[in-house]
């Protein structure tokens, strides 16, 4: 997945394409990604093959949504993702 330069998101993953966890299939539909940012959602990270990753509000002070699993990989790294310990701040 690609974060968007200039989204909170982005500040916080860096703007580096990486690797996401799925679990499931479900995704936007582009109709419901542009209705969505006609009422003023952000549009976070995109991915070639889901489209949609990750949405926020730009000003909430942490109001940040992804359609991956930012926690998968703790157990091996040791460390917190950096969205995880955003939030946990």
């Amino acid at each position: 997945m690609t974060p968007v330069p200039g989204t909170r998101f982005a500040e916080l993953a860096g703007t580096a394409p990486f690797q996401g966890y799925h679990h499931c299939g479900y995704g936007l539909s582009a109709a419901a990604a542009t209705a969505l940012e006609a009422a003023g959602v952000t549009i976070a990270a995109t991915a070639p093959d889901a489209g949609v990753e990750a949405i926020e509000l730009r000003d909430h002070p942490f109001f940040l949504a992804t359609a991956f699993q930012p926690q998968v990989g703790v157990s091996e790294t040791g460390r917190l993702p950096a969205l995880v310990a955003a939030l946990a701040d």
